[in-house]
Protein backbone atom coordinates (compact mmCIF):
# COMPACT_ATOMS: atom_id res chain seq x y z
CA UNK A 1 0.00 0.00 0.00
CA UNK A 2 2.81 2.41 0.85
CA UNK A 3 4.54 1.87 -2.47
CA UNK A 4 1.37 2.46 -4.51
CA UNK A 5 0.01 5.36 -2.44
CA UNK A 6 1.44 8.07 -4.72
CA UNK A 7 -0.34 6.74 -7.82
CA UNK A 8 -3.24 9.05 -8.69
CA UNK A 9 -4.80 6.25 -10.73
CA UNK A 10 -3.57 2.69 -11.14
CA UNK A 11 -4.28 -0.72 -12.61
CA UNK A 12 -3.00 -4.16 -11.64
CA UNK A 13 0.06 -3.89 -13.87
CA UNK A 14 1.16 -0.56 -12.33
CA UNK A 15 0.69 -1.93 -8.82
CA UNK A 16 2.91 -4.90 -9.59
CA UNK A 17 5.62 -2.72 -11.17
CA UNK A 18 5.71 -0.13 -8.39
CA UNK A 19 5.59 -2.67 -5.56
CA UNK A 20 7.95 -5.13 -7.26
CA UNK A 21 5.61 -8.00 -6.38
CA UNK A 22 2.91 -9.88 -8.27
CA UNK A 23 0.21 -9.27 -5.64
CA UNK A 24 -1.99 -6.62 -7.25
CA UNK A 25 -4.94 -8.95 -7.87
CA UNK A 26 -5.06 -9.95 -4.21
CA UNK A 27 -4.62 -6.38 -2.95
CA UNK A 28 -7.29 -4.85 -5.18
CA UNK A 29 -9.73 -7.71 -4.62
CA UNK A 30 -9.34 -7.44 -0.84
CA UNK A 31 -9.89 -3.68 -0.80
CA UNK A 32 -12.83 -3.80 -3.21
CA UNK A 33 -14.39 -6.72 -1.30
CA UNK A 34 -14.30 -4.74 1.94
CA UNK A 35 -15.26 -1.43 0.24
CA UNK A 36 -12.11 0.11 1.74
CA UNK A 37 -10.59 3.33 0.39
CA UNK A 38 -10.64 2.36 -3.30
CA UNK A 39 -12.83 3.35 -6.25
CA UNK A 40 -13.20 1.73 -9.66
CA UNK A 41 -12.94 4.22 -12.55
CA UNK A 42 -14.46 2.08 -15.31
CA UNK A 43 -17.10 -0.61 -15.73
CA UNK A 44 -14.50 -3.26 -16.58
CA UNK A 45 -12.65 -2.51 -13.31
CA UNK A 46 -9.30 -2.03 -15.03
CA UNK A 47 -8.44 1.36 -13.47
CA UNK A 48 -8.77 2.43 -9.82
CA UNK A 49 -7.91 5.25 -7.43
CA UNK A 50 -7.53 5.49 -3.68
CA UNK A 51 -9.72 7.71 -1.51
CA UNK A 52 -7.78 10.98 -1.16
CA UNK A 53 -7.66 10.77 2.65
CA UNK A 54 -6.22 7.26 2.52
CA UNK A 55 -3.65 8.31 -0.07
CA UNK A 56 -2.63 11.33 2.04
CA UNK A 57 -2.04 9.18 5.12
CA UNK A 58 0.05 6.65 3.22
CA UNK A 59 2.19 9.35 1.63
CA UNK A 60 2.88 10.97 5.02
CA UNK A 61 4.22 7.64 6.22
CA UNK A 62 6.29 7.14 3.07
CA UNK A 63 7.84 10.61 2.66
CA UNK A 64 10.26 10.47 5.65
CA UNK A 65 11.78 7.29 4.24
CA UNK A 66 12.23 8.84 0.82
CA UNK A 67 13.77 12.04 2.18
CA UNK A 68 16.72 10.11 3.61
CA UNK A 69 17.88 9.44 0.04
CA UNK A 70 17.80 13.09 -1.02
CA UNK A 71 16.36 14.64 -4.22
CA UNK A 72 19.60 14.14 -6.18
CA UNK A 73 19.37 10.34 -5.92
CA UNK A 74 18.65 8.57 -9.18
CA UNK A 75 15.42 6.59 -9.33
CA UNK A 76 15.29 3.66 -11.74
CA UNK A 77 11.89 2.04 -12.27
CA UNK A 78 12.16 -1.50 -13.54
CA UNK A 79 9.62 -2.95 -15.96
CA UNK A 80 9.15 -6.70 -16.14
CA UNK A 81 10.20 -8.22 -19.47
CA UNK A 82 6.61 -8.98 -20.46
CA UNK A 83 5.43 -5.43 -19.70
CA UNK A 84 7.71 -3.64 -22.15
CA UNK A 85 8.38 -4.22 -25.86
CA UNK A 86 12.02 -4.43 -26.87
CA UNK A 87 13.69 -5.35 -30.15
CA UNK A 88 16.62 -4.41 -32.35
CA UNK A 89 15.78 -3.41 -35.92
CA UNK A 90 17.66 -2.25 -39.05
CA UNK A 91 17.91 1.54 -39.25
CA UNK A 92 18.11 2.10 -42.99
CA UNK A 93 19.95 4.90 -44.78
CA UNK A 94 17.62 7.68 -43.55
CA UNK A 95 17.33 8.24 -39.78
CA UNK A 96 13.82 7.52 -38.48
CA UNK A 97 12.18 7.92 -35.08
CA UNK A 98 11.50 4.81 -33.02
CA UNK A 99 7.75 4.91 -33.70
CA UNK A 100 8.30 4.97 -37.48
CA UNK A 101 10.68 1.99 -37.35
CA UNK A 102 8.21 -0.01 -35.28
CA UNK A 103 5.41 0.73 -37.75
CA UNK A 104 7.60 -0.11 -40.76
CA UNK A 105 8.47 -3.52 -39.33
CA UNK A 106 4.95 -4.18 -37.98
CA UNK A 107 6.25 -4.41 -34.41
CA UNK A 108 4.51 -3.61 -31.12
CA UNK A 109 1.12 -3.55 -32.85
CA UNK A 110 -0.71 -4.37 -29.60
CA UNK A 111 -0.27 -0.74 -28.47
CA UNK A 112 -2.25 1.83 -30.53
CA UNK A 113 -0.06 4.52 -32.10
CA UNK A 114 -1.78 7.27 -30.08
CA UNK A 115 -0.85 5.50 -26.82
CA UNK A 116 2.70 4.48 -27.76
CA UNK A 117 5.87 5.85 -26.16
CA UNK A 118 9.12 4.60 -27.68
CA UNK A 119 12.80 5.44 -27.78
CA UNK A 120 15.82 4.05 -29.61
CA UNK A 121 19.53 3.63 -29.05
CA UNK A 122 21.80 3.27 -32.12
CA UNK A 123 24.30 0.43 -31.65
CA UNK A 124 26.85 -1.26 -33.89
CA UNK A 125 26.95 -4.97 -34.68
CA UNK A 126 30.20 -5.62 -36.52
CA UNK A 127 30.10 -2.72 -39.02
CA UNK A 128 26.31 -2.29 -39.21
CA UNK A 129 24.40 0.28 -37.17
CA UNK A 130 21.02 -0.90 -35.88
CA UNK A 131 18.41 0.54 -33.54
CA UNK A 132 17.67 -0.96 -30.11
CA UNK A 133 14.08 0.13 -29.43
CA UNK A 134 12.07 0.03 -26.21
CA UNK A 135 8.36 0.83 -26.08
CA UNK A 136 5.42 0.82 -23.67
CA UNK A 137 2.10 2.59 -23.12
CA UNK A 138 2.62 6.34 -22.64
CA UNK A 139 -0.04 6.62 -19.94
CA UNK A 140 1.52 3.89 -17.82
CA UNK A 141 5.04 5.31 -18.17
CA UNK A 142 3.81 8.79 -17.23
CA UNK A 143 2.01 7.45 -14.18
CA UNK A 144 5.09 5.53 -13.06
CA UNK A 145 7.50 8.46 -13.44
CA UNK A 146 5.08 10.86 -11.72
CA UNK A 147 5.39 8.87 -8.48
CA UNK A 148 9.06 9.69 -7.64
CA UNK A 149 8.80 13.18 -9.18
CA UNK A 150 5.93 14.04 -6.84
CA UNK A 151 8.19 13.05 -3.95
CA UNK A 152 10.91 15.43 -5.14
CA UNK A 153 13.34 13.22 -7.05
CA UNK A 154 14.89 14.93 -10.07
CA UNK A 155 16.52 11.98 -11.88
CA UNK A 156 13.96 9.37 -12.96
CA UNK A 157 14.16 6.78 -15.71
CA UNK A 158 12.33 3.60 -16.65
CA UNK A 159 14.39 0.53 -17.46
CA UNK A 160 13.19 -2.89 -18.65
CA UNK A 161 14.12 -5.53 -16.09
CA UNK A 162 16.37 -7.64 -18.38
CA UNK A 163 18.88 -4.77 -18.61
CA UNK A 164 19.43 -4.90 -14.86
CA UNK A 165 19.39 -8.70 -14.85
CA UNK A 166 22.13 -8.90 -17.47
CA UNK A 167 24.36 -6.63 -15.38
CA UNK A 168 24.26 -9.22 -12.57
CA UNK A 169 25.14 -12.13 -14.88
CA UNK A 170 28.57 -13.19 -16.07
CA UNK A 171 30.05 -10.98 -18.75
CA UNK A 172 29.90 -11.82 -22.43
CA UNK A 173 32.97 -10.81 -24.53
CA UNK A 174 32.53 -7.64 -26.59
CA UNK A 175 30.87 -8.14 -29.99
CA UNK A 176 30.23 -11.83 -29.27
CA UNK A 177 26.69 -12.79 -30.35
CA UNK A 178 25.24 -15.03 -27.64
CA UNK A 179 21.80 -16.39 -26.83
CA UNK A 180 21.49 -16.43 -23.03
CA UNK A 181 18.75 -18.64 -21.59
CA UNK A 182 18.15 -17.48 -18.01
CA UNK A 183 16.07 -19.97 -16.01
CA UNK A 184 14.45 -19.40 -12.63
CA UNK A 185 12.08 -22.21 -11.72
CA UNK A 186 9.37 -22.27 -14.38
CA UNK A 187 10.37 -18.86 -15.77
CA UNK A 188 12.67 -18.62 -18.78
CA UNK A 189 14.05 -15.36 -20.15
CA UNK A 190 15.71 -15.81 -23.53
CA UNK A 191 18.01 -12.87 -24.38
CA UNK A 192 20.03 -12.37 -27.56
CA UNK A 193 23.06 -10.19 -26.78
CA UNK A 194 26.01 -8.64 -28.55
CA UNK A 195 28.62 -8.40 -25.80
CA UNK A 196 26.47 -7.10 -22.90
CA UNK A 197 24.05 -5.23 -25.18
CA UNK A 198 20.64 -6.92 -25.43
CA UNK A 199 19.25 -7.21 -28.96
CA UNK A 200 16.02 -9.11 -28.31
CA UNK A 201 14.36 -10.92 -25.41
CA UNK A 202 11.34 -13.09 -24.86
CA UNK A 203 9.95 -14.26 -21.49
CA UNK A 204 8.49 -17.78 -21.41
CA UNK A 205 6.57 -19.85 -18.86
CA UNK A 206 8.02 -23.36 -18.83
CA UNK A 207 5.42 -26.17 -18.75
CA UNK A 208 5.61 -28.79 -16.01
CA UNK A 209 6.25 -31.45 -18.64
CA UNK A 210 8.66 -29.67 -20.93
CA UNK A 211 8.72 -30.91 -24.55
CA UNK A 212 12.14 -32.17 -25.59
CA UNK A 213 12.32 -29.75 -28.50
CA UNK A 214 11.24 -26.58 -26.61
CA UNK A 215 14.75 -25.16 -26.19
CA UNK A 216 15.59 -26.09 -29.78
CA UNK A 217 12.51 -24.18 -30.95
CA UNK A 218 13.54 -21.10 -28.94
CA UNK A 219 17.04 -21.24 -30.41
CA UNK A 220 15.70 -21.52 -33.98
CA UNK A 221 13.42 -18.51 -33.42
CA UNK A 222 16.30 -16.32 -32.28
CA UNK A 223 18.63 -17.58 -35.01
CA UNK A 224 15.99 -16.69 -37.61
CA UNK A 225 15.54 -13.21 -36.13
CA UNK A 226 19.29 -12.59 -36.02
CA UNK A 227 19.69 -13.68 -39.63
CA UNK A 228 16.66 -11.94 -41.17
CA UNK A 229 16.64 -8.65 -39.25
CA UNK A 230 20.26 -8.11 -38.18
CA UNK A 231 22.26 -9.87 -40.88
CA UNK A 232 23.98 -12.16 -38.36
CA UNK A 233 25.04 -15.38 -40.06
CA UNK A 234 25.37 -17.55 -36.95
CA UNK A 235 25.34 -17.26 -33.17
CA UNK A 236 28.74 -17.47 -31.49
CA UNK A 237 27.41 -19.32 -28.45
CA UNK A 238 24.34 -20.41 -26.49
CA UNK A 239 24.41 -20.24 -22.68
CA UNK A 240 21.92 -21.90 -20.31
CA UNK A 241 22.03 -20.30 -16.86
CA UNK A 242 20.06 -20.95 -13.68
CA UNK A 243 18.02 -23.92 -12.52
CA UNK A 244 14.57 -25.35 -13.13
CA UNK A 245 12.73 -27.42 -10.49
CA UNK A 246 13.51 -30.58 -12.46
CA UNK A 247 17.22 -29.92 -12.94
Amino acid sequence: LLQTSTLEIFNRHLCNVVAGKQRADQLISDLMGRSLFIFSLDEERHWFRYHHLFSDVLQRILEPRVKTLGPSASVVIGLAANHAFFATLPMGATPQPAEALLAEHHCCTSIPAAELSADLLPIKINTTTVAAIGAAKRKELQTLTDVPRKLGFRMVRVEPGPWALLRTCGRNPANRITLRLLVDGRQLLAVLVSGMQPLLWRPLELPEEMPADLISSVVRTFESYASQHLGIGALDSIMLEGESPDS
